[in-house]
């Protein structure tokens, strides 16, 4: 009797067939499979003679989706995320401590000979510059609690792998690797970065962080996905006629200098170019307005075409859409 998912895939002799053809250094191309399905196919593939498996999907939304279903059917501890940013440009301007963390853990998973797993990331996660594998143990510190360490040789390794020392930390983010002394953090001078990609294929942005950016955000409970309505003022008709068309990325970051995280990413859904001030005073500001949304495309003309068996209840169907929606 088969008592899980991957109990139940043994009694398909077709994908049997296929699990057994997959061996290391090999690719192998899976069709025809939807939503939850994918990830039980995928974790089946998971043996002694397959300790590693990675897996690179089209976008990090897909790849997080991905990610929750595979660890829902193996365990967090067999299933790891390499993290970026589908807009290629966000990758050089947003900081984010979450991002390095998965970063770090997916390369000492793939360095780790014993450990076995699955590491998925996203298309843009594939063409990323990563250290040798030699150069990145070589600068790799364990540190435990309590472990008794001589500073003066972890400082002069600290030095050898890249990083300077200075008085003082500027945040975490800034380039001088200060890791020797830090100081409290202090919640002052206000930060915005808004980044908005030129293209549907998000491989070039725009960067309005200098201009003065007014915006709201709106999150609905429930019929409408979060909303951005932006304005940003004075910006050039050239600039203007670099945000060509619909769907492109958006990503909109605010905080203080030292304590900073995006609140927004999504499509962009309208772009509007107008003026507002007073005429009397001669006192105009041309506006660049800008109307995006999360998941727009989906939440607008997502279509599902399905059949539920007599007597399924509303979960399973909640589930169905669901499945349809992160596609």
């Amino acid at each position: 009797m088969a008592n899980t998912l991957l109990d139940l895939f043994e009694k398909n002799h077709q994908l049997l067939e296929w699990r057994d053809k997959v061996t290391l250094l090999s690719r192998q191309l899976v069709m025809g499979f939807s939503g939850s399905s994918k990830a039980v196919v995928m974790a089946s593939a998971l043996s002694e003679q397959v300790p590693k498996i990675l897996i690179v999907t089209s976008t990090q939304n897909e790849a997080e989706q991905l990610t929750g279903d595979l660890s829902a059917i193996l365990g967090e501890d067999k299933v790891y995320s390499f993290f970026t940013d589908d807009v290629v440009a966000a990758e050089f301007i947003f900081a984010s401590p979450e991002k390095t963390h998965s970063r770090l853990e997916s390369l000492n998973f793939l360095m780790d000979k014993e450990s076995s797993g699955i590491l998925v990331t996203s298309l843009v996660g594939t063409k990323l510059h990563l250290p040798n594998p030699e150069v990145y143990k070589d600068s790799r510190i364990d540190l435990t609690l309590g472990e008794e360490h001589d500073l003066e040789a972890l400082s002069k390794h600290l030095t050898h792998i890249g990083y300077q020392r200075v008085e003082q930390v500027r945040g975490y983010g800034t380039q001088d690797g200060a890791l020797l002394e830090s100081t409290m953090s202090k919640l002052y001078k206000r930060f915005c970065r808004l980044v908005v990609a030129e293209d549907s294929r998000n491989e070039m942005a725009v960067d309005f962080s200098l201009f003065r950016v007014v915006f709201s955000i709106t999150n609905m409970v429930s019929g409408a996905p979060p909303t951005a309505d932006i304005r940003i003022y004075n910006v050039s008709d050239d600039t203007v006629s670099r945000i060509r068309q619909e769907g492109q990325k958006v990503i909109l970051e605010a905080g203080y200098e030292e304590s900073r995280a995006v609140i927004f990413q999504g499509d962009l859904v309208q772009r509007y170019k107008g003026t507002v001030g007073d005429k009397e005073d001669f006192r105009l500001d041309s506006i660049l307005q800008i109307v995006a949304r999360t998941n727009d495309k989906a939440h607008t003309y997502a279509m599902i075409n399905t059949s539920l068996p007599a007597g399924a209840d509303a979960s399973r169907l909640a589930k169905r859409i669901l499945d349809e929606y992160g596609k």
